[in-house]
C-alpha cells in the first residue's frame, strides 16, 4: 500500500471496519426499537450480545469516527 492509503486508513478507518461498525450499530438500534415496541425496558441477552459486538467493531475505528467506546 502507498503511504497515502496507510494515512487515510489511520485517519478515517479502514472501509471494511467502518462498514462493520455501521452494521453492528444498525443491528443494535433495530433490536432496541423492537424491544421498546414490545415494552421491554431491561437489557436482554440479545441486547448485550449486540452491544458487545458494536463495541468490538468500534475499537477498530479512530475516536472521532465512533471508536474506542
Amino acid at each position: 500500500m502507498s503511504k497515502l492509503t496507510d494515512l487515510r486508513n489511520k485517519v478515517l478507518g479502514r472501509p471494511e471496519d467502518v462498514a462493520a461498525s455501521k452494521a453492528a450499530d444498525a443491528a443494535l438500534h433495530a433490536n432496541s426499537r423492537r424491544e421498546q415496541k414490545a415494552g421491554i425496558d431491561w437489557e436482554t441477552d440479545e441486547f448485550l450480545e449486540l452491544n458487545a459486538a458494536a463495541c468490538k467493531a468500534a475499537k477498530k475505528l479512530p475516536r472521532w469516527r465512533g471508536g474506542h467506546r
